[in-house]
C-alpha cells in the first residue's frame, strides 16, 4: 500500500511539472526565469501524529547560479533567497496545505494554482542579479544573507566587498550568536580561498 506522503509527493510533482517546473530533487522544483536565475519551490512535508494527514509548507524563492556555485559544501539545488509562500498571500498569515486520503489531487491542484498566481510573480520580481542582491541586503533570512551576500560580491568580482561583508557578518555574529563564529570562520576561509 502506498503511503499518503508518497501520494502527496507524486501529486505535487505532477501538478508542478504541468505548470512548467522541473523536479530537481525530492521536494525541490525549479523553473528558469532568466539566464542563471531559476524560480525555486521547496516543499517540506510533515505527517501529523493525529489523523494521519500530511501538511505541506512551501517556501518560494530563486536560485542564482553564480552565487550557489561559489558556496563551499553547499547543498545542490538550494535557493539563494526564499520566503514562505503564505507571506506572499493577502494578509500574510501562517497557513499550511493539509492533505488527507480524500483530497490529494484537489489540494495539489489548489497549491499549484496558488503558486502560479502568487509565487511566480514573486520569482519574476527576482529575475535580475540586482534584484537578488537587493533581496539579500533587504529581507533575506540572516543565516542565508550571512553566506550568500559575500558569495554574491565574489560572483561580481568584488573580492574586497566580499571580505567587507564577511567582516560585517562576523561582527553581527559576535553580538548575536558567538557560538556560530567557528563554523562561519571556516565557511568564510573556504569561500574566500576560492578567489585567491
Amino acid at each position: 500500500m502506498t503511503s499518503l506522503r508518497a501520494e502527496v509527493d507524486r501529486a505535487l510533482e505532477r501538478c508542478l511539472c504541468d505548470a512548467g517546473f522541473e523536479k530537481a530533487r525530492d521536494g525541490v522544483f525549479l523553473r528558469e526565469i532568466a539566464p542563471n536565475i531559476f524560480g525555486w519551490i521547496g516543499i517540506g512535508l510533515a505527517s501529523r501524529k493525529r489523523g494521519g494527514e500530511v501538511d505541506a509548507d512551501p517556501m518560494i524563492g530563486v536560485r542564482y547560479e553564480p552565487v550557489e556555485e561559489l558556496l563551499p559544501s553547499g547543498a545542490p539545488y538550494d535557493a539563494t533567497v526564499f520566503r514562505p509562500l503564505y507571506e506572499l498571500l493577502p494578509g500574510g498569515a501562517y497557513m499550511t496545505w493539509s492533505f488527507n486520503p480524500d483530497n490529494v489531487a484537489q489540494q495539489a491542484e489548489a497549491l499549484a494554482a496558488v503558486i502560479e498566481r502568487a509565487a511566480v510573480p514573486f520569482m519574476e520580481s527576482l529575475s535580475s542579479p540586482q534584484a537578488v542582491r537587493e533581496a539579500l541586503e533587504g529581507w533575506a533570512f540572516a543565516d542565508v544573507r550571512r553566506r550568500r551576500l559575500p558569495a554574491f560580491r565574489l560572483a561580481e568580482g568584488d573580492v574586497a566587498g566580499a571580505r567587507a561583508e564577511v567582516e560585517r557578518e562576523r561582527s553581527q555574529l559576535e553580538e548575536d550568536d558567538p557560538g556560530l563564529l567557528d563554523e562561519y570562520d571556516t565557511f568564510a576561509r573556504e569561500l574566500l580561498a576560492s578567489r585567491q
